[in-house]
């Protein structure tokens, strides 16, 4: 039963080293479970840095937290981004068309709509395997402009979101175009990943995070 006052409010910059503690802490198990590091995964919010908030305020961000009392529990990025999304959008719309036209390419069998939930199952996906599988899949994305192989921490999701249909040529046609994007990419969905992984950071820093004792 929580008995002290609950409560949102901006951050001030003497805070932002308290904040950074509250963000790494939330996401001590997924570093620990994916085997993230500095390494291979500097952007991930487990190694957040006073310095990189500095950054995303002096962008405009805004900056909040979420006290229990006078314990901060939690933190959210909040940004006026019309511009931003716009672009976003545009380039998502680009590589939803792109999947589409692959699976229509090898899945005759697929009428329009199914070919179409299919692609949008696909794009609507792609968030979730960067958080389910750490962002040492964001240093791994490209290598020369392309990904060489499907990572192997990718296909288990892959095959897990791809159980959603009943129609086996439907979750086939999932997991190929899938995988086939990230390892043939056409320009639409090489565009539309780098623009994704240098967004990714920024999207989970959007979320509440944080845990309430």
């Amino acid at each position: 039963m929580i008995t002290q006052d609950l409560g949102i409010r901006e951050l001030d910059d003497n805070e932002f080293i308290r904040s950074t503690r509250v963000i790494r802490d939330s996401f001590k198990t997924v570093t620990a479970q994916f085997g993230l590091t500095k390494n291979n995964s500097a952007s991930h919010p487990s190694f957040m840095t006073v310095r990189q908030l500095y950054k995303l305020k002096d962008q405009g961000v805004k900056l909040f937290g979420l006290f229990l009392g006078n314990r901060q529990v939690g933190f959210v990025a909040v940004e006026e981004a019309l511009e931003k999304c716009q672009r976003f959008e545009h380039m998502q719309e680009r590589f939803k068309n792109s999947l589409l036209l692959r699976i229509k390419r090898e899945f005759s069998d697929l009428d329009d709509k199914q070919a179409l939930l299919v692609s949008g199952d696909i794009e609507s996906s792609l968030a979730q395997y960067f958080i389910e599988g750490g962002l040492s899949l964001s240093s791994l994305l490209f290598s020369r402009g392309t990904l060489r192989t499907a990572p192997g921490l990718l296909l288990p999701f892959i095959t897990a979101a791809s159980t959603r249909y009943d129609n086996l040529t439907m979750r086939h046609a999932f997991f190929k175009a899938s995988v086939d994007a990230f390892v043939h990419p056409e320009s639409a969905e090489i565009d539309y990943y780098r623009l994704f992984r240098k967004d990714i950071t920024r999207i989970l820093c959007i979320s509440w995070i944080g845990s309430i004792w």
